[in-house]
């Protein structure tokens, strides 16, 4: 399992929040697929939250963006995806540069599996934090034992 936990503003409307973290969701899945020439069953997703979390004075809500190896084991290509993440992001991109689509379609977001949360999924909202990724490849870091999770920069 591949878990991405979000900061987000605490204000943010529940709408809002799942039209982002689902549109976002689908399309890294998508950009996993492409990736890594992976098949719809191979790579699940779910998409959490909000939940409340404080940091001294700033109150936040936090989201979570899984991604789920669903073989028994695991395949191993989540290890892989989270370290080349902006690849992934690059892959979602392509992917969604289609013409004729101006929220989502079967050809980029939509799935049989996903029809639940169609009308909540929108390509165009998710192209500039998929940008972001892109331009920010993934750093491996060692834990070390203090470690705290300081979303402000984040937040600001």
């Amino acid at each position: 399992m591949l878990r991405l936990i979000v900061p987000v503003p605490s204000d943010i409307k529940d709408d809002r929040l799942q039209k982002w973290g689902l549109s976002l969701g689908y399309s890294l899945k998508a950009g996993m697929q492409h990736c890594y020439m992976l098949d719809g069953s191979e790579i699940e997703f779910e998409f959490e939250g909000p939940w409340q979390a404080c940091e001294g004075n700033t109150r936040y809500s936090l989201a979570s963006l899984t991604f789920i190896d669903p073989s028994l084991g695991g395949s191993g290509y989540l290890h892989r995806i989270a370290s080349e993440f902006d690849q992934v992001a690059q892959q979602a991109l392509e992917h969604l540069d289609h013409p004729g689509c101006e929220t989502a379609c079967y050809r980029c977001l939509k799935t049989y599996q996903n029809q639940r949360f169609h009308d909540l999924l929108e390509w165009t909202r998710i192209v500039a934090d998929l940008e972001a990724i892109v331009q920010a490849a993934p750093v491996r870091q060692p834990e070390k034992l203090g470690d705290v999770f300081n979303p402000q920069p984040l937040l600001d």
